[in-house]
Formats: C-alpha cells, sequence, structure tokens
C-alpha cells in the first residue's frame, strides 16, 4: 500500500504507523485486511469512533424549514451509525464529547436522541465535552436523559475506566469536561494515573484541541500535547486516542493512533473533510487499523465572486443551478465588484431563485463590497417622468455617493418594472 493519501476516489489507504508529514497532521489513512483476525488469532475488536453530534444546533442564519431537516439529520446520524455498527461488526461506539450542543438543549432533542439510541445494536460509551460539559445543570443528569437514557447509553461522568458489558478485555477511560474550561491538558491530567496494559486494550476518549492541530491557540489551558500523548500510547497506557472537538476527520500525530473523528454531519463553512464517523479496530499487540465511514450528506459552500457584468452573473447563476442535492446545500456567497442596476436587477432574480432551491443561501455582510452604479441607461428604459423621475434621480445620486439603500432601492424598482428578469 502507498504511505500517501489519496482523496479523489474516496478510499484513501495508507500504513497506519506513516509519519503523518511535515506538519504532523493528515487526512485519514486506512491500512489493509481491516476484516481480517490479527495474526496472534486473537479476535480483533472493532469499533466506531464519533464526536461532536452537536445534538440541538442551530446556525444563527438557518431559515425555519432548513433547520427543522438539519436538526433531524443530526438526530438521524445516530441511526446512520447504528446501521453502520451493524454492518461492521462493530462492538460499540464511542462519542468523544460535544454529543449535544449545549446543556440547555429543548428536551424534545434530548427525547428524539435517546429514541434513536434504543435502536442501537451496541452499546453507545458518551462522553461530556466543553458543549455539555458535566456540571450541576449537565443535559446528562436532567430528568428528560435519565428516564429516557436506553441501557445501552453510558455517559463517562468520569476518569474511572468502565468494561463493557458483553465486550470482554476492552477498558473506556475518559477525561470528561466539568465546565465550560478545561484547566489542564485532560490527556496528561489522567494518564498519569492510569497503569500500563497487560493484555486487553483501552480506549480513550478526550476532547479538546491539540498543539499539532491548533498550534495558534498555544495559549489554552486545555490543550493537549500529542508527544506526551503518544509516550503513553508507547507504554500502554492506552491503545487509541479518540478524540473530539475538531469537526473534521484528521489524524494527528506520527503513531497513527489519535484520531479526531470529525461531526458525522458537517457544522461550519471552516470545516475540510466532516460527515464521517471511523472504524477503529484494535487487538492487544497489534497494529490498530482505521477506516473512514461516511454518515452526513449536508454540505457548506463558500463562494466568492467578483461580479462586473451581465456575463458575471450569468455565470454565477449557472454555478448555483448546478449544485446538486440542493436541499442540503449551504451556500455563502461573498460578491465584489461594480453592477450596473439593470446587472444588479438580474443579480437579484438569480439569488432569488437559487434561495428557493438550497437549504440555506446567505450573503456574506461586506458593506460596500459590491456597488450599484446607476446610470441614464436604465432611466431611460424605464420611461420615468414626473415624481417618479424625480425620485429617481434623487436615490441614483445617493447611490452614486455609496449609499447602499439607494443602490438596492434602485434595484428593486428597475426589477419590479420587469427589466431586471
Amino acid at each position: 500500500m502507498s504511505a500517501a493519501a489519496s482523496l479523489g476516489n474516496g478510499a484513501w489507504t495508507a500504513s497506519a504507523d506513516a509519519p503523518a508529514g511535515p506538519a504532523s497532521v493528515a487526512p485519514a489513512s486506512v491500512v489493509e485486511n481491516l476484516e481480517q483476525p490479527n495474526r496472534r488469532g486473537m479476535g480483533t475488536i472493532r469499533f466506531i469512533h464519533t464526536s461532536d453530534l452537536q445534538l440541538g444546533a442551530r446556525p444563527y442564519y438557518f431559515p425555519d424549514e432548513a433547520y427543522a431537516r438539519y436538526a433531524q439529520a443530526r438526530i438521524d446520524a445516530i441511526s446512520r451509525i447504528n446501521g453502520l455498527a451493524a454492518d461492521h461488526e462493530a462492538a460499540f461506539v464511542v462519542a468523544a464529547g460535544d454529543v449535544f450542543e449545549s446543556n440547555q438543549v429543548e428536551p424534545r432533542t434530548v427525547s428524539r436522541a435517546c429514541t434513536a439510541w434504543s435502536a442501537s445494536p451496541v452499546p453507545w460509551i458518551l462522553l461530556p465535552g466543553n458543549h455539555d460539559h458535566m456540571d450541576a445543570a449537565s443535559v446528562f443528569t436532567s430528568a428528560t436523559f435519565t428516564s429516557q437514557r436506553p441501557d445501552c447509553v453510558q455517559v463517562l461522568a468520569d476518569s474511572t475506566p468502565v468494561s463493557i458489558p458483553g465486550v470482554p478485555g476492552v477498558e473506556v477511560v475518559g477525561a470528561p469536561w466539568s465546565s465550560k474550561q478545561m484547566l489542564h491538558d485532560s490527556v496528561a491530567w489522567v494518564v498519569k494515573d492510569l497503569a500500563p496494559m497487560q493484555g486487553g486494550v483501552r480506549v480513550f476518549l478526550a476532547h479538546g484541541p491539540t498543539d499539532l492541530t491548533a498550534p495558534q491557540a498555544s495559549g489554552k489551558t486545555e490543550m493537549i500535547h500529542v508527544r506526551a500523548a503518544e509516550a503513553a500510547l508507547a507504554e500502554r497506557r492506552f491503545d487509541y486516542l479518540a478524540l473530539g472537538d475538531r469537526h473534521s476527520l484528521t489524524r494527528v500525530g506520527n503513531s497513527g493512533a489519535v484520531w479526531y473523528s470529525g461531526s458525522p454531519v458537517s457544522t461550519d463553512f471552516r470545516d475540510p473533510d466532516p460527515n464521517h464517523a471511523l472504524l477503529v479496530a484494535l487487538a492487544s499487540g497489534e497494529p490498530l487499523q482505521v477506516k473512514p465511514l461516511s454518515v452526513g450528506d449536508w454540505v457548506f459552500l463558500e463562494e466568492a465572486r467578483e461580479l462586473q457584468s451581465d456575463e458575471d452573473v450569468l455565470r454565477l447563476g449557472d454555478w448555483l443551478d448546478s449544485l446538486d442535492d440542493a436541499p442540503r446545500r449551504i451556500v455563502r456567497l461573498r460578491l465584489r465588484g461594480e453592477l450596473h442596476i439593470s446587472a444588479r436587477a438580474r443579480l437579484d432574480t438569480v439569488l432569488a431563485r437559487a434561495a428557493q432551491r438550497l437549504a440555506v443561501l446567505d450573503l456574506a455582510d461586506q458593506p460596500g463590497a459590491l456597488v450599484v452604479l446607476p446610470g441614464n441607461l436604465e432611466q431611460q428604459e424605464l420611461g420615468l417622468s414626473g415624481y417618479a423621475r424625480a425620485t429617481w434621480e434623487e436615490l441614483a445620486e445617493a447611490a452614486r455617493a455609496g449609499d447602499a439603500e439607494a443602490q438596492d432601492a434602485l434595484s428593486l424598482a428597475f426589477r419590479l418594472a420587469g427589466q431586471g428578469g
């Protein structure tokens, strides 16, 4: 197998113990024979690693209709992972923090999640993160959660290693957040009290940034130091570090045993590789194996365009029309340039059509980036006279001076007159 990762065919292949590159951060990698037993004849333990489901999250720019579908997609991710666990004979699922968007999510969201979990064929182990931290008001101690939590769901309320019913030889240990801020490297804090494993396997769940993936946040107290974590791996204090907080699928460090699963449903324009969970295969003393699994299908797209003519507007419209699966596409446009009123009116028509197709069409707030240039030609096309002409000329003068409201008013007037289609 080549150690180079390939994103083009959707099947990334690389040695799990290959270096992750100069930055020590790499996209997903997989080793061959994931479904085969290890060389010692011991049974391989397979499990699914997910995180950052952010149940109940609502981006501020989502309209009600799109939000209802998006919220359901996040609940459906639980069901999708249940199915993947069955398909790949995974023994359990770990969720490395931020299962819920906050401790104040609606009871209905908690109830729907519990319903989805109740259909799981395997146990789910949940780690409280910074969004759903384990304090006195935790969602995990709410009446809704405690009364409806199915038996297959276990919450790591502290750092005591736990066994998984029906899965012998496996321990799970976590570093749950107890407040909105972690005051130390959670992995280092817990690992110092963990004895090396003498047999079986141990999975460690943690949530937060690492010094390799977020070097710009080096002053954060919760920073996880990867070199120290990999030293603990080498000592067999744990065999796999399941991370949450980063919403994009990412391998961290050089061991091949430290990963962010990313969010199973995309959450933001900044996430380069969301919509996955990870299938992990572990056996005592054997190289681990990792495989990304597709979960979500919502996509955030950000597009920047320079608009100077009718042709530019038409090209933007063609691109928007070409987007497939439009009801699950969230598009943010960053538009710059100068357009005459007629072209701006056509742009408004293009955007209105796209907004009807897409889940969300968001225009980035960039004051003064897109300027409308009023001219005499549009006034002549409209055939204005009297008070209407005087009003147009007054608005045109304000528009030339950079008044955005006047520019919008001229564009709307032109479009309503039937000239902007």
